[in-house]
């Protein structure tokens, strides 16, 4: 069907709804050193990857205690499953589709759904294609959003989607920093593995304040990619949002517009014209038939019918509202998964008006249900329509003089969405796609949240808005588009939605993971024994509640605690490994963090809280009137019990009811074995000792420190040597002090403020 161009209309007011723009980027990762919950499953079965890596895996996960074994084909009991598929070397775009189906498969398999951990692993430049390094690779990323989605909806499994960057390293190595992952990398979901040995994340930004869509900065090169004389194919344009897209594409530059779609235009016939609504066409059928006499169509053949009219007249619609608009329009009822029949189309077109010069991909299906109650059917409608359907248009335009390529993606694949694996998988492969290839023009993916309208039913919208999710209003969606048009960030992504109550990325998941605490692993923790009992210090578990904090949010550069609670000691026996759940969890009050023992009794907890709110500032210049200890050697003192790994302490300057001064070292200096990219957790035990012994100049007793008010990290990592450690007391009572500890830079730049410590006498 084709139509001419008629008088343009004027575009009238529209409501102005807030849009956000977030970008993601890639940000460094440093490992929590904490397990995840579901590695001490049962049995955790391993997929084959083609080159090796499965058994070398399956080698040094044995080595470390973890049963884990090779397989060919899905069991009837999984305790884990790690799918290596996406390392497979890959021959081209249909190798790599095709590892999304057999990903996608397997996770149907009730088996897998009862098991305690699920990791995708796949090499797409370690970045999850950011960079656009990964070439044809790019079309198996949607294992990603597999794993994303399957967070949502699989609570009780731990899931982990990993990028390992395959490089010219062995199976071996491959296998190493895979394991190091495994064990030591928490509940982080979005996981990079460089092959310089570099661990990175997705860190989500929003845009500081959202801007009217009238402010946005549009691409400097707009004009030039678009015009009168330009013939853009779009699909899914002429229904739902992706045609309110291409309207506000046609009022703005009157191109040709080719648009693709799977409705067929039959002519109405005369009794159902006047039927206004689908609920009136229901109603006319049923008349018509029953005039006619014979079988009556069931109530689900007559919704059926009622629905192509709908979409019918929706098509319709849309085409007259381009030619409104000053766009000549050419509607094709084609399969877009049909590679052949869109070449056959397109090439139709050519002939009738010159080259393709841009193309919008909007084309989507949704069927939503858990991955489980979902078929292969399902999944080759929903994932076909945006992959296959790209794939189609690519080949069919390759000879073509682009200009631009526009791809609705959703914030599905970011972030997964329960109910929608097939179509977060698709989305993320757009994403990849986006990135992959952008030689030949400017290639926009844009993640688009929930818009008022299009496949967002009354019910859907009516769940977003009880979940605090507002939608998009279609004529911001459309300005929104136009703005984006032909922009493309490096190695960023582009997600747009709209200014809801609750962010964007607050998934409210709930997790848990495992820190091994044994004397084999951690020597040094013998130098920390009351009465002959290796007990963790505070300082320790400051610096794992830390690293377990950092996971929520990667992009923050300062992380803080509330309320830290000490409710019982951690021992640690000499002759096994301690197995402590670290738990997470979204209260009303905020985000938890628990540390249990292996009954489930908690031990410590702590609030994960903003760097900036609960600050109470210090005075950190020095005493008036110091006094000197009388210890010649400070660990002499009965309120000091540290062994050498433990003596951080290395002068006291002085002390007095104010509080106290000291020089103290961190981890390297004490030569700590390990890696601490979080805290220096030797540092802070300095502060926490020089509290002790204040502590004991005032009350005259030995303390231990049972809870910390507020935690505020201001740089990570190893501290660097002199430090000046800081006590300044607060309050006191007979059995009990206050006080707040700081540990600084010699210029007096803050590392690390432990305010409001509450230190009670021992027993």
């Amino acid at each position: 069907m084709t139509a001419t161009a008629g008088a343009t209309s004027t575009v009238g007011a529209s409501p102005t709804g807030r849009l956000v723009r977030y970008v993601v980027r890639e940000v460094p990762a440093p490992a929590s050193g904490l397990s995840p919950s579901g590695l001490d499953c049962r049995v955790l079965f391993v997929t084959d990857d083609g080159a090796g890596v499965a058994a070398a895996l399956v080698e040094r996960l044995t080595a470390r205690g973890i049963d884990a074994m090779t397989a060919s084909r899905i069991p009837a009991e999984v305790g884990g499953l790690i799918f290596l598929g996406g390392l497979r070397d890959v021959r081209g775009s249909e190798d790599a589709v095709a590892l999304n189906r057999e990903a996608f498969s397997i996770a149907r398999s009730p088996a897998v759904r009862h098991s305690e951990l699920f990791v995708t692993v796949q090499d797409t430049g370690a970045d999850f294609g950011l960079g656009g390094r990964q070439g044809e690779r790019a079309w198996l990323g949607g294992l990603a959003g597999l794993a994303r989605t399957l967070s949502k909806e699989w609570p009780d499994v731990a899931v982990k989607a990993i990028d390992c960057e395959r490089a010219r390293r062995t199976p071996d190595r491959i296998a190493n920093a895979l394991a190091d992952e495994l064990c030591y990398g928490g509940t982080l979901l979005d996981v990079g593995l460089h092959a310089d040995g570099r661990r990175t994340t997705l860190a989500v930004e929003a845009e500081p304040v959202p801007l009217p869509v009238s402010q946005w900065r549009a691409s400097p090169y707009h004009d030039q990619i678009v015009g009168p004389d330009s013939v853009i194919v779009a699909t899914g344009g002429a229904r739902g949002i992706t045609a309110t897209a291409v309207l506000a594409v046609a009022r703005a530059h009157r191109p040709r517009l080719v648009l693709l779609g799977r409705t067929p235009l039959a002519e109405e016939p005369l009794w159902l014209r006047s039927a206004g609504d689908e609920k009136a066409v229901k109603h006319a059928l049923v008349a018509y038939h029953s005039r006619r006499g014979g079988p009556m169509p069931t109530p689900s053949q007559v919704g059926a019918v009622a629905q192509r009219v709908s979409a019918a007249r929706e098509v319709r619609g849309t085409i007259a509202a381009l030619i409104d608009a000053g766009s000549s329009v050419w509607y094709m009822p084609v399969d877009i998964r049909d590679s052949a029949a869109v070449e056959q189309a397109l090439s139709r077109v050519r002939r009738k008006w010159g080259p393709i010069t841009g193309l919008i991909h909007g084309a989507g299906v949704l069927a939503d249900m858990p991955v489980e109650a979902k078929t292969t059917e399902m999944f080759d409608q929903v994932f076909g329509a945006k992959v296959h359907g790209l794939r189609s248009l690519l080949s069919a335009t390759s000879a073509d003089p682009l200009t631009f390529v526009y791809l609705f993606s959703s914030v599905a694949a970011q972030f997964g969405n329960a109910g929608q694996s097939d179509y977060a998988m698709a989305n993320e492969v757009l994403f990849q796609v986006a990135a992959a290839d952008h030689t030949r023009c400017p290639i926009t993916a844009v993640g688009w949240g929930p818009w008022q309208g299009g496949m967002v039913t009354s019910e859907l919208a009516e769940h977003f808005r009880d979940g605090g999710v507002d939608l998009v209003p279609p004529d911001e969606g459309g300005r929104a588009v136009l703005a984006t048009l032909g922009t493309a960030l490096p190695g960023r992504r582009i997600l747009v939605a709209a200014d809801g109550e609750r962010p964007l990325h607050d998934s409210g998941r709930q997790r848990k993971a495992v820190w091994r605490v044994g004397l084999a692993e951690q020597t040094f923790l013998r130098d920390h024994s009351i009465d002959g009992t290796a007990v963790v210090p505070l300082a320790l578990t400051i610096d794992r509640l830390i690293a377990a904090a950092g996971e929520l949010d990667p992009g923050w550069r300062e992380i803080a605690l509330a309320d830290l609670r000490v409710f019982q000691p951690l021992t640690v026996p000499p002759d096994r490994i301690r197995r402590l759940t670290l738990s997470l969890a979204h209260q009303p009050g905020g985000v938890e963090l628990r540390i249990s023992d292996e009954d489930s009794r908690p031990c410590q907890a702590a609030w994960v809280a903003s760097a900036r709110s609960g600050i109470r500032h210090v005075d950190w210049s020095p005493l008036t009137c110091p006094e000197v200890l009388p210890h010649t050697d400070l660990y002499d003192s009965p309120a000091l019990f540290h062994g050498p790994m433990f003596r951080s302490l290395k002068t006291v300057d002085g002390i007095s009811a104010e509080g106290a001064d000291a020089t103290a070292t961190g981890v390297r200096e004490r030569e700590w074995p390990g890696r601490y990219p979080h805290t220096d957790p030797a540092a802070m035990d300095a502060g926490l000792q020089l509290a002790v012994l204040w502590a004991e100049h005032i009350l005259g007793a030995v303390t231990l420190p049972m809870r910390v008010r507020f935690v505020h990290v201001h740089s990570s990592g190893a501290l660097p040597h002199p430090l000046r450690c800081l006590v300044r007391g607060r309050t006191t009572g007979p059995d009990h002090v206050v006080c707040d500890i700081a540990l600084l830079s010699p210029s007096g730049q803050a590392y690390v403020e432990l305010l409001g410590v509450s230190l009670i006498r021992r027993p």
